[in-house]
């Protein structure tokens, strides 16, 4: 589980310890005030980050996971480093989808390994338990990021993810593999067909599938807009850290109580209140707005 929400938590960690450093990219590249040009570092870190899924997810069940975790992980350092010595902002947002592209593979392998392991309830219980330990990322990043620039120039937020990127490496080489031989697939053409067959012709797997894609909808909107909707719509710039973090700690609460409840009332159930509170509670923050 450790491993599993620190390969998780290095797509968090790229996003989250940049956002204080927004202003600073603006004053860097004569960006006016506010504006939302920084934020395709986020969107395009996320296209990176969906567009890897579709490169490790095959490539893993016919090679394993290990292999394909260390490729994913080596792609990060590569692009981060990168984005690091950007000179422009352009540079800046086309490495960061490389470095989205990376960081595709820990974040899409580490639940690979956890449906390797287990299934069904127990599962559902086991990712509970991940998101709680991975969401101490966005709760610590922001003020991590924040901390650092009023020690060291702006672009320190990247070397964090790069030297965690490279201590992951090392733990995941002492790590055994979690797909048996016997289980592995093709990547064929037709067996890639057949695959993504059985995946559009099962009802539950497509509207779960369509959920995650609206809830990450909110999620990304959220983290590319939250620093220039606290500065600028609310003039608290210095409570962004404080505020970012009040939200992840929300999420990790909300999260260990999910695993409480899979084990009482089952997943489908636990989805179905959730996803009526989400409604409720975004229709009223939309109405107060």
């Amino acid at each position: 589980m450790a491993l599993v929400a620190a390969c998780t938590g290095m797509a968090a960690l790229s996003l989250d310890i940049l956002l204080p450093a927004f202003p600073h990219i603006r004053d860097e590249f004569g960006i006016a005030s506010g504006s939302s040009g920084v934020t395709l570092l986020v969107t395009f870190f996320f296209l990176g980050l969906a567009a890897g899924q579709l490169f490790y997810g095959p490539l893993s069940d016919r090679f394993g996971r290990k292999p394909l975790l260390l490729i994913g992980l080596g792609v990060f350092v590569v692009g981060a480093v990168a984005t690091t010595f950007s000179s422009s902002l352009s540079m800046m947002v086309i490495f960061r989808f490389v470095w989205g592209f990376g960081a595709a593979g820990p974040r899409s392998l580490a639940m690979a390994m956890v449906r390797d392991t287990c299934e069904g309830d127990v599962m559902a219980r086991t990712m509970s338990l991940v998101m709680a330990t991975y969401m101490v990322v966005p709760v610590l990043a922001p003020s991590l990021g924040a901390l650092l620039l009023k020690v060291a120039p702006w672009r320190i937020v990247f070397w964090v993810p790069i030297i965690s990127a490279m201590v992951l490496v090392g733990v995941v080489s002492t790590m055994a593999e979690t797909l048996p031989v016997g289980r592995r697939r093709s990547i064929g053409l037709k067996a890639l067909a057949v695959a993504a067959g059985a995946v559009v012709r099962s009802r539950v797997t497509v509207g779960y599938g369509l959920a995650t894609l609206f809830l990450f909808g909110i999620m990304s909107s959220y983290v590319g807009g939250s620093e220039a909707m606290i500065d600028e719509v609310f003039h608290r710039a210095a409570l962004f850290p404080i505020v970012f973090g009040a939200v992840g700690l929300a999420i990790a609460a909300t999260s260990l109580l999910s695993a409480r409840l899979v084990s009482q009332l089952g997943l489908r159930r636990v989805v179905q209140l959730g996803a009526v509170s989400l409604l409720a509670s975004t229709s009223l923050l939309f109405a107060f707005a």
